[in-house]
């Protein structure tokens, strides 16, 4: 029977599960595959390269990709910190990112150039004329080859990080308070302005536990994500595969290949598999 982890704050959960499950792999997507003892490893590298950038307790760091590892990377190394992770949807338009920036104070956006159509990049283009409105906006870190505008590769953050100490990252994780808000999210803003939804450490761990007990997963599952839930890789010492939804055609033989046994989806992509 699963045991529930005992941590709750995101950083002590993934310190407990690299304890007990240090071998087992927690993640594999795009040709990589991080054990839990791994994946930890690489989230402190990548959190000491935001501690030396500047990122601190309460700071709003906003997300803009597709399903990658560098997602849950940066995800859990904001979290690790105390920082706030600002998701931002993917098939965002123009308007609606300047809004999130812009409402949620986000100090840092780490995003790639484009997914499929949308072209992030164009999009920052576009709100030039308008950066009196995002004032708090001070870095780009771009996951990929291209760069924007004064920005920053995503490893170079982890360049930056390496005078580090461990000392600087323990002590940023002994500062959460479990009722912290560990995540932003914003509603697609089909009708309206995106609406945003805080989520506190110990909510998350608590509410996606419950919910795999209600699925009956357990630690031998593996989860297939065809839309970035990064939850599962934090609560049920399960392997989490990231899958890219420009390939869903390849969907059935990802969930072979990577011996899946359970998947999380929207609807919009269960009609795509399920036609493809």
């Amino acid at each position: 029977m699963p045991v529930m982890p005992t941590s709750r704050t995101i950083a002590g959960l993934l310190d407990e599960l690299a304890a007990r499950f240090p071998s087992r792999e927690a993640l594999v997507g795009c040709g990589r595959r991080y054990t839990y003892a791994a994946l930890r490893k690489e989230v402190r590298a990548f959190a000491k390269g935001l501690h030396a950038l500047g990122i601190r307790k309460g700071d709003m760091v906003a997300i803009l990709m597709g399903n990658k590892p560098q997602w849950i990377i940066a995800d859990l190394a904001i979290c690790s910190l105390g920082g706030i992770m600002v998701a931002i949807n993917t098939w965002v338009t123009s308007r609606e990112l300047g809004y999130v920036l812009a409402h949620s104070d986000a100090s840092t956006l780490i995003a790639s150039d484009h997914f499929l159509k949308s072209d992030y990049f164009a999009m920052l283009d576009e709100l030039e004329p308008l950066a009196h409105s995002t004032p708090r906006l001070e870095l780009i870190i771009h996951v990929g080859s291209r760069a924007y505008l004064g920005s920053i590769s995503f490893d170079e953050v982890y360049a930056r990080g390496r005078t580090v100490p461990d000392t600087e990252i323990e002590r940023a994780a002994r500062a959460i308070d479990p009722k912290d808000v560990a995540y932003l999210l914003y509603t697609s803003g089909s009708t309206s302005t995106p609406k945003g939804v805080q989520l506190q450490h110990y909510a998350l761990i608590e509410n996606m536990w419950q919910i795999g007990e209600r699925m009956h997963v357990t630690e031998h599952d593996r989860l297939w994500l065809a839309v970035i839930s990064v939850l599962g890789t934090r609560l049920r010492e399960r392997i989490v595969q990231s899958a890219d939804s420009r390939r869903l055609h390849r969907a059935a033989g990802k969930l072979r290949t990577g011996r899946g046994t359970a998947h999380h989806r929207c609807g919009a992509m269960h009609a795509l598999l399920r036609d493809s």
